[in-house]
C-alpha cells in the first residue's frame, strides 16, 4: 500500500488541509512541519480514523473530532478522503511474476453535533472506489477489502505517536501491562485470528460435550466432578475475559495517559504565571524609570534652547561680526549716548565725575541739567544700540564658550532621548509579549488538565492492581482445574456408556492442545526474528561496537516478552530506568521497525515526533534508517517504502543534510492562534486553524515566518 494524497475536513483544528505524500522510491519520505499545537497529533489520528474507522482508529470512541469552536447545536461533517495504490505480485507461471498496482478512493464520513459540553456522532460512512480504465467503481464490502490491503491489528505499528510509543518501555506502565503489549503487538504482525478463532471454537466445543456428559451421565461421582469442572472452567473463563478486557482498558489509559501529559505540557509551555507576572512589574518598574528618564532628559533639552549659547552656537559669527560694528561705533563716539543713569547718579551725589562741585544754583549743574535733557532727546535709534552694545559685550567671552560647545552637546542629548525611546519601545513590545503570554494562560485549563493527567494515572495504577487480581485469581484455579480434569479422565475410563461421547471430549482436547501449541510455536520464532532485527537496528541507531566495549552489548526481547537491553558488564538492563532517553527512543523505533519488517505487510509508515529527546548522532542515525530506502533487489518492496514523518522544528535541527537526499514531498503547518506570540504575520483569518504551505524544511514564507527562524537559520520561500 502507498498513500498518493489526503483530504481532512472539519478534524480538529484541520478544518480544509490537503496532503500531497512522496511516491518517489529514492525519496520516499514525506515531511510535514509542525510545532507543538498545531495539528500533527490530529493528522495521524485523522489518516488512522480514514482507514481503520471510529472502532479501531480512535484511541477512544468518546474522543470529540471536530473543531472545538464549533457552535453547539451545529451538525459538523467530518469527512477523510485518501487516495492510494496497492501493489500485489501476480503468478503468471511457475517463472514469472507480474506485480498489479490497483489505484483505490477511501472516503470516510460522520456527522457530529456539539451540545453543551458534550456531542453526538453519527456512525461512520464509508465509500472505496476502485480505479479501473471505465472509471471509478465502487467496492462491495469496502470494510473487508481495506482489512485485506493493511490489517487492523498492525494500525499502531504503521501509525505511531512517538511519545506513546514508549510505553513498550515506558516506567509510568507497570511490568504485565509492557509484556502484554510486545506480546500483542508480536501477534498482531502474525495474523493469528484465524487459529484464535479455532481455540475458540474448540473451546466451546468442549464445554458442549461436558454439558452433554453431564446430563447424559448416571448419578454419581462422574456427574460431580463434571459438574464442578464446569463451573471453574466457566469461572476461568470469565476471569480471562476480564482479564482481556482489563489488559485492552490499560492500553486504552496508557494511550489518554499520555495524551493528557502532552495536553497538560502544552498548557504549561505557555508559562509560569507567577513567573510571568513578575517579569511584567519589572518591565513596568523599568518603562517608569524610562519615562522619568525623558522626563529629565526633556528639561535639559529644554533648557540648552532658551540659554543664550543657541544663538552663539548657531550663528556665532554673525555674532562676533556685529559686536565688531558696534565697538567700533564706540571708538568713534557715536555710542554710547544713553547717559542718563550717569548724570543721574553724579546729580544726586553732588559731584562731577571730573571731582567739580555740583550745587543748586551752580552753573555746572545747570549745565549737567541740561545734558539730561538733552539726553532723553537723543535718536531712539542710538539708545538701543548702546543697549545692545553694552549686553552683548558683558558675557560675549563666555557666551562664545558655550556656543562652541551646543552642537556638541545638543547632539548628546538627541542620542541620549533617541536610545531611550528605543529601549521604551522594546520594554513595550515585551510587556505586550507578556501581557498575551499571560492571557493566553487559562489557569482553571491547567487545572483541568492536571485532573485529567491524575485521574488517568489513578485509574491506570487501579487498572493493574485489577490485573494482578485477575492472574493470581487464575493461577489459583489451574490446579483445581488440573485436578478436576485428571479425576474426570479416570472417571471416563470406567464408564462404558460415554466411551463415544469420551472420544469426542479427547479428540475436541487433542485438537485443542495441538492450536494452543502452534500458536506458542508461531510466537516464539516471530519473537526470536523481532528480536533479532530490533537489536541489530538498535545497535546500529546508537552506534554501539560490542567488540570494541561499549556500554550497551545489545537489546533483546526475553521468552517472556520483556524488551530488554544487556550491558558490558553482563548485567540484563532494565529499559524505563537504566538507559538514558535517546536511547530509550531509539530501543522503541527498533522494536516497532523490526515489527514493520518481519511483518512482510507493505504500508506506509506514519510517525508523529519519531525524533523528540533525542540529539546529535543518535537522532542523525534513527533519522539515517527511518528515511533509507531498503537495500533490496524487490523492486516492489522499494515502490512500496514510504515514510510519513511528523516533526517539529527543533526535531529537524541539525538533521538537514539528510532530509536534503531523502524528502519528496514537504508540507508546513501554522496555527493561526500562534499569531502574534510565534507567528510574525498576522493570518488572513483569527479562526482558531491550521494553515499549510509548501515550505520545506530549510524555508519560511509569510504564512508560516516564525520568530524563532533565525535561530534555526530558515531562509525565505521564493
Amino acid at each position: 500500500m502507498r498513500l498518493l494524497s489526503a483530504e481532512i475536513t472539519n478534524f480538529r483544528l484541520l478544518r480544509e488541509v490537503s496532503l500531497e505524500f512522496s511516491t518517489n522510491r529514492d525519496r520516499a519520505l514525506t515531511v510535514i512541519r509542525a510545532e507543538n499545537a498545531s495539528g500533527k497529533t490530529s493528522t495521524l489520528k485523522a489518516l488512522k480514523w480514514g482507514l481503520f474507522g471510529s472502532k479501531d482508529g480512535l484511541d477512544s470512541v468518546g474522543e470529540r473530532l471536530s473543531p472545538i469552536d464549533w457552535p453547539d447545536k451545529t451538525p459538523c461533517e467530518l469527512r477523510v478522503r485518501i487516495d492510494f495504490e496497492h501493489t500485489l505480485p501476480v503468478q503468471i507461471d511457475a517463472s514469472t511474476i507480474r506485480e498489479d498496482t490497483q489505484k483505490y478512493t477511501l472516503i470516510r464520513k460522520a456527522v457530529e453535533e456539539p451540545t453543551d459540553g458534550t456531542f453526538t456522532r453519527s456512525s461512520d460512512k464509508t465509500e472505496l472506489l476502485h480505479h479501473t480504465p471505465a472509471g471509478a467503481e465502487p467496492v462491495a464490502g469496502a470494510e473487508a477489502r481495506l482489512r485485506e490491503i493493511i490489517p487492523a491489528d498492525m494500525r499502531n505499528i504503521f501509525f505511531t505517536d512517538g511519545d506513546a510509543a514508549l510505553t513498550f518501555i515506558s516506567a509510568d506502565a507497570g511490568r504485565t501491562t509492557k509484556i502484554d503489549q510486545v506480546k500483542n503487538a508480536i501477534r498482531s504482525l502474525l495474523g493469528l485470528g484465524l487459529l484464535e478463532d479455532v481455540e475458540s471454537a474448540l473451546k466451546h466445543a468442549r464445554s458442549r460435550l461436558l454439558r452433554r456428559q453431564r446430563d447424559d451421565a448416571p448419578a454419581g461421582e462422574l456427574a460431580k466432578v463434571t459438574q464442578s469442572l464446569q463451573e471453574k472452567e466457566m469461572q476461568r473463563d470469565g476471569l480471562q475475559s476480564d482479564l482481556t478486557q482489563a489488559r485492552t482498558r490499560t492500553v486504552d489509559l496508557e494511550r489518554r495517559l499520555t495524551e493528557a501529559e502532552k495536553e497538560l505540557t502544552r498548557a504549561l509551555s505557555l508559562g509560569n504565571f507567577d513567573e510571568l507576572a513578575n517579569q511584567r512589574e519589572r518591565v513596568s518598574l523599568d518603562l517608569k524609570a524610562r519615562a522619568q528618564q525623558e522626563s529629565q532628559l526633556i528639561r535639559e533639552h529644554t533648557s540648552l534652547l532658551k540659554g543664550k549659547e543657541l544663538s552663539w552656537g548657531l550663528i556665532g559669527p554673525e555674532l562676533s561680526r556685529g559686536l565688531d560694528l558696534l565697538r567700533q561705533l564706540v571708538d568713534k563716539g557715536i555710542i554710547p549716548k544713553a547717559s542718563l543713569p550717569i548724570l543721574r547718579d553724579r546729580l544726586a551725589d553732588g559731584r562731577c565725575i571730573c571731582g567739580a562741585a555740583l550745587t543748586p544754583g551752580s552753573d555746572a549743574r545747570k549745565h549737567v541739567e541740561q545734558l539730561l535733557e538733552n539726553e532723553k532727546l537723543a535718536d531712539e535709534h542710538s539708545r538701543l544700540l548702546t543697549l545692545l552694545y553694552h549686553t552683548a559685550d558683558a558675557d560675549s567671552d563666555d557666551a562664545r564658550s558655550e556656543g562652541r560647545q551646543f552642537l556638541y552637546i545638543s547632539e548628546g542629548l538627541r542620542r541620549k532621548r533617541a536610545d531611550n525611546l528605543r529601549a521604551t519601545e522594546d520594554l513595550e513590545r515585551q510587556r505586550k509579549e507578556l501581557e498575551q503570554k499571560i492571557s493566553d494562560i487559562n489557569a482553571v485549563d491547567i487545572q483541568s488538565k492536571t485532573m485529567a493527567r491524575d485521574t488517568a494515572k489513578s485509574s491506570l495504577k487501579n487498572q493493574e492492581r485489577r490485573i494482578t487480581e485477575i492472574e493470581i485469581a487464575l493461577r489459583s484455579l489451574e490446579p483445581e482445574i488440573e485436578a478436576l480434569n485428571t479425576k474426570q479422565r479416570e472417571l471416563r475410563r470406567h464408564s462404558q456408556k460415554l466411551r463415544a461421547l469420551n472420544a469426542q471430549i479427547t479428540a475436541t482436547e487433542d485438537l485443542s492442545t495441538v492450536v494452543q501449541h502452534t500458536l506458542e510455536d508461531m510466537q516464539h520464532i516471530y519473537l526470536r526474528r523481532v528480536s533479532d532485527q530490533m537489536n541489530v537496528l538498535f545497535m546500529d541507531m546508537i552506534g554501539a561496537d560490542p567488540s570494541s566495549g561499549s556500554v550497551y552489548q545489545s537489546a533483546e526481547i526475553t521468552s517472556e516478552y520483556e524488551i530488554v537491553v544487556n550491558s558490558v558488564d553482563g548485567r540484563r538492563l532494565s529499559p524505563d530506568h537504566e538507559v538514558n532517553g535517546a536511547a530509550q527512543r531509539a530501543l522503541t523505533f527498533a522494536f516497532i521497525w523490526a515489527l514493520t519488517e518481519v511483518s512482510g505487510v507493505s504500508a506506509p509508515r506514519v510517525i508523529d515526533t519519531p525524533l523528540g529527546m533525542m540529539a546529535g548522532t543518535v537522532k542523525r542515525r534513527v533519522l539515517e534508517l527511518i528515511a533509507e530506502p531498503p537495500q533490496s533487489a524487490n523492486s516492489a518492496q522499494q515502490a512500496d517504502h514510504q515514510v510519513v514523518l511528523l516533526l517539529t522544528q527543533s526535531e529537524i535541527a541539525d538533521t538537514e543534510d539528510i532530509l536534503d537526499l531523502r524528502v519528496g514531498s514537504s508540507i508546513s503547518y501554522s496555527n493561526t492562534e500562534h499569531f502574534p506570540r510565534d507567528l510574525v504575520n498576522e493570518p488572513a483569518t483569527r479562526q482558531p486553524m491550521i494553515i499549510t504551505c509548501k515550505c520545506s524544511h530549510r524555508q519560511y514564507c509569510e504564512l508560516c515566518e516564525r520568530r524563532s527562524r533565525a535561530h534555526y537559520h530558515l531562509v525565505a520561500r521564493t
